[in-house]
């Protein structure tokens, strides 16, 4: 008898982790990694390029936004020193990008306006400019100018950014490295956030990525902002962005000691159509995952490939995708989710409605 073909619609309610990138990441895409505030725990470093699904050594550059330790004088350049090796192990020699935090100039020399030699020295380390431009992606660092551990940004920096844009690629992602986030969270509000944001709202290709908040419990880390999202830059203001706007991830402690958020990987599509940004935690796990186009188009989540018969695996998403998937009638659909190290079958059977 003549099989008719009914095509339904699997609507989950998925929750928890993400798709992993890896999933999107066939043919065509470059990895870039992203971390900041390692406040010495090299330990914790090790572990997260060890344990990297994607593979450190995939790695094209690592890029880091800041504060390499909480020592102070000869101590704290030596674990930024400890830090480089292990990237030029880990990835790369030269793969590192490292630009300034704010504890870069209080712990170092006891002043809060000169950087050590040994950073500005160091291949790789930049505080304010160009650092990498490839034929997929740039990275150019916006790095902190002083010791405020409020955070503001620079009239000068900000203008120099803007001059850089202007002539910059616009068909490639613009990874800009900062210290400062653009967000308030709790008694930290940035200094020319606003301005900030207003500039960047030109460029929808600029991915805005951002540490230091790692020990206020700020609930941002692990949330993947892009155009039409809003950033609460001063009290109850808000201003929508057009850009891409993230956190490196906190090597120290994952966020406030949260486990999650160490540091994040941006798996580039090298045809220009998006980045996929996933963070992950010393283990290894997939701790969340978004799509972004670049193009100024809202942002979306990965959603898998169905076969038209047979079984699926899929990991759960923290929104509601729907999953197409055309199954003869009698036939079956075995569908597999996986939630950590649990996971549960759900065997579908086609028939004709009523």
């Amino acid at each position: 008898m003549r099989k008719r073909l009914l095509s339904f619609i699997l609507a989950l309610v998925l929750i928890c982790t993400l798709l992993p990138f890896a999933a999107f990441a066939a043919g065509g895409t470059v990895y870039v990694g992203f971390t900041s505030d390692v406040h010495g725990e090299t330990g914790n470093l090790t572990n997260w390029f060890t344990n990297l699904p994607v593979g450190s050594s995939n790695l094209q550059n690592m890029g880091y936004c800041g504060d390499y330790s909480y020592s102070s004088g000869t101590s704290y350049i030596n674990d930024f020193k400890s830090i480089v090796s292990i990237t030029n192990e880990k990835v790369g020699n030269n793969s590192g990008v490292y630009t300034a935090g704010n504890h870069c100039y209080s712990n170092v020399d006891g002043t809060n306006s000169a950087l050590n030699s040994a950073f500005t020295s160091t291949t790789g380390y930049k505080r304010i400019g160009e650092a990498v431009n490839t034929d997929d992606y740039t990275i150019f660092c916006f790095g902190a100018a002083s010791g405020d551990g409020t955070g503001s940004f620079k009239q000068d920096d900000i203008t120099t950014l803007s001059d850089y844009l202007k002539t910059a690629d616009k068909d490639e992602p613009i990874f800009i490295l900062s210290h400062y986030p653009l967000h308030v969270n709790s008694w930290r509000t940035i200094g020319k956030a606003s301005d900030v944001i207003d500039l960047l709202n030109g460029y929808p290709n600029v991915v805005f990525v951002w540490g230091h908040n790692h020990s206020q419990g700020d609930s941002q880390y692990g949330t993947i902002k892009a155009a039409g999202d809003s950033i609460n830059y001063s009290g109850s203001s808000s201003k929508t962005i057009n850009f891409t706007y993230l956190s490196a991830g906190a090597m120290r402690e994952g966020n406030s000691g949260s486990g999650k958020y160490y540091g994040m990987v941006a798996a580039v599509a090298t045809d220009g159509s998006g980045v996929t940004f996933t963070y992950y935690n010393l283990s290894g796990s997939n701790m969340g995952s978004k799509t972004v186009s670049l193009d100024g188009s809202p942002s979306v989540d990965p959603e898998p490939s169905v076969p038209s018969t047979g079984s699926v695996e899929i990991t759960p998403t923290t929104d509601k995708p729907e999953v197409s998937a055309a199954v003869a009638v009698g036939d079956t659909l075995t569908l597999k989710v996986t939630n950590g190290s649990s996971s549960s079958s759900y065997t579908f059977t086609a028939t004709m409605a009523d």
